[in-house]
Order: structure tokens, then C-alpha cells, then sequence
């Protein structure tokens, strides 16, 4: 099963991504946050294969998220 992450601050962006995924039935384990603060701390506890981020978002945007990721040599990729 893959994992995926999706931060996005906007709950109707993050329910439509959940619908999408869904579709995949069992193949794919969808986490969410709102924020960049909220995608780091989820990564302390897994190990995700993609990424999907926006731009911006309260506490820590979508750049600032993806520098830290980056900055720990992690390789998923980031869209």
C-alpha cells in the first residue's frame, strides 16, 4: 500500500482529495494536514511515497515545508 500526504489549509481542497483517492480503493493510505507544521510532524511517524503540498498555508508554508523535508535528504517525490 502506498502512503501519500496532502497539506492543504482549505478542508474542501483536502475532502476533494480524499474523494480522489478513494477511487484507488485499497492500493493508497491518504494522511492530511493543514499546515506545513502539521506535515512535518506526521513525517516523524511515517514514511510517505508522494507528497502534495500548497503554497500557502497558516504556520508554515508550502516553500518553508519543502526546504525542511529537502533539508533532512529526504528524497519523496513533491508536487
Amino acid at each position: 500500500m502506498k502512503k501519500v500526504l496532502v497539506l492543504d489549509d482549505e478542508k474542501e481542497l483536502l475532502d476533494l482529495w480524499q474523494w480522489h483517492f478513494k477511487l484507488w480503493g485499497e492500493k493508497v493510505e491518504l494522511f492530511t494536514g493543514t499546515s506545513g507544521v502539521q506535515g512535518i510532524e506526521l513525517m516523524m511517524d511515517h514514511t510517505f511515497d508522494l507528497i502534495i503540498t500548497d503554497y500557502e498555508m497558516p504556520e508554515m508554508g508550502g516553500l518553508e515545508f519543502i526546504q525542511q523535508v529537502r533539508a533532512g535528504n529526504n528524497p519523496t517525490p513533491i508536487f
